[in-house]
């Protein structure tokens, strides 16, 4: 059930902040050169990651394997620092 939810999660705040990173893309604002298009690779990034982690974790719960479970992990707290430091 928390995969799941994590999974409607993803896809709709991965659309809420591309959104919102177009609109401040299109706004007045001033970006430095390069920073808008790494900005959005990272939140392109960050949605493939999030999508391999959770299909990871379905795996993991259905099989129950050990290995997909450890690799759901490393994935996670990849994801977890990555993101922290953004």
């Amino acid at each position: 059930m928390t995969l799941a939810f994590d999974f409607y999660f993803s896809v709709l705040y991965t659309v809420a902040m591309v959104t919102i990173h177009f609109a401040k893309g299109n706004s007045n604002l001033l970006y430095p050169p390069g920073v808008w298009g790494i900005e959005l690779a990272g939140l392109i990034a960050l949605f493939a990651s999030q999508m391999a982690r959770i299909s990871l974790g379905f795996e993991a719960n259905r099989l129950e394997s050990h290995g997909y479970a450890l690799v759901f992990l490393l994935v996670t707290c990849t994801t977890i620092f990555v993101t922290s430091q953004y």
